[in-house]
């Protein structure tokens, strides 16, 4: 939603009526590069908050559960990948995996809560 050239997601996340919801993020992306001025990528909190309200539709359908996040560590060695998981966990309150480097197992549980 946050990209300009994202012309899909609205329909997406409309037409789909979620319940659940899972965030996905690269580690450490602050801006995202696009033709022209990068743009600031906002706070997870606030792209949580941005999902799960156009989801809900000002109240014509359930708000949907934010149930974690899967951060994209790829790019960063064993111990940076551990504190980007944590902070990005105690920075928002959300479980956080890379499921590439810990599986997804943890994320079956509050998505079928």
């Amino acid at each position: 939603m946050v990209h300009p050239g994202s012309t899909s997601t609205l329909p997406l996340i409309r037409g789909s009526c979620p319940t659940h919801l899972v965030l996905c993020h690269r580690a450490g992306m602050t801006h995202l590069d696009t033709v022209g001025e990068p743009i600031a990528v906002p706070s997870l909190n606030d792209v949580i908050t941005l999902y799960e309200d156009i989801a809900n539709a000002c109240g014509a359908y359930r708000r949907p559960i934010t149930a974690g996040i899967v951060l994209n560590t790829g790019h960063l060695d064993e111990a940076a990948a551990h504190r980007a998981i944590e902070d990005t966990a105690q920075a928002t309150g959300r479980l956080t995996v890379d499921p590439i480097r810990q599986g997804a197992d943890a994320l079956i549980g509050p998505l079928m809560a």
